[in-house]
């Protein structure tokens, strides 16, 4: 039996293949249309007024709630201008109009690295020493909740369907900084030297899920604003996608096993 499988797979490879991942296809598309979250990106790059910021929010909408993760892309940091403060949006229904909240929001997890910036003191005296995370010192710490924070964030309403997701201090620290360039060492740049007066930091990729009464599936979301800076400064974003429902990783992983299947039953009918 095994013998014959293997001389029909090779005599038909394409033709198994593009089965298959027909019926892959089939299985996202229905999966698509009752895919239990949506995944939309906002995101911002050299917004005015700011030293070279880039960043991005992704959005996974569910019934009762958002996970929100915020990513600091900027290239080259050297000042806490660039890091993120904070993000406002609005939760919108399936027909555009702001969602009336029942509870919340509130934050009920908090996932990412939090980072503290040390001057490098081993070169001597240079006009500017390169800056590292994850020293013996100073080691990087994951954190699992809000409450690992140094400065736990915070959430508010200001009006309908509207959420505000801010570091909760006027001398912030925990704002969301850009991955170093180099692993651990962020480089000479003068600037930075503001930015270690408000360690510590949160590397980018932090993910806040917010429990939130009145979502339904198919709630999408719009009207973005990245807060950065100390200030903050605010900006607003573009949709880096149309918010059209994503299936979650296990329900990628079900598609995975679908595919497997219809290359198994192939295969049996061949024999």
């Amino acid at each position: 039996m095994g013998k014959h499988t293997k001389v029909s797979l090779r005599k038909h490879p394409t033709h198994c293949l593009m089965v298959a991942i027909a019926a892959a296809g089939l299985s996202l598309a229905a999966a698509g249309q009752n895919a239990e979250a949506t995944v939309i990106s906002y995101g911002a790059i050299n917004p005015a007024g700011s030293a070279g910021f880039e960043a991005y929010a992704v959005f996974n909408v569910s019934a009762s709630t958002i996970a929100v993760t915020l990513n600091n892309i900027t290239p080259s940091t050297t000042s806490d201008l660039q890091e993120i403060y904070g993000i406002d949006f609005t939760v919108l229904d399936s027909n555009g109009s702001p969602v009336s909240f029942s509870s919340g929001p509130t934050i009920t997890g908090a996932s990412g690295t939090e980072v503290t910036l040390v001057e490098d003191t081993s070169k001597g005296s240079p006009t500017y020493k390169d800056y590292l995370i994850g020293t013996a010192g100073f080691p990087n710490k994951a954190i699992t909740s809000n409450t690992d924070l140094s400065k736990p964030w915070i959430t508010s309403s200001g009006g309908t369907g509207e959420v505000a997701l801010t570091i909760d201090t006027s001398q912030p620290n925990d704002m969301i900084i850009a991955p170093p360039p180099t692993p651990n060492n962020y480089g000479s740049a003068g600037g930075l030297n503001s930015t270690t007066n408000f360690n510590p930091q949160l590397e980018s990729g932090a993910t806040f899920t917010l429990s939130i009464g009145g979502l339904a599936s198919g709630d999408t979301i719009g009207d973005v604003t990245l807060l950065y800076g100390t200030g903050p400064t605010s900006t607003s974003t573009v949709p880096f996608n149309n918010g059209t429902p994503t299936p979650e990783p296990s329900m990628l992983a079900f598609l995975g096993m679908g595919a497997v299947g219809s290359l198994l039953m192939l295969r049996k009918r061949k024999i």
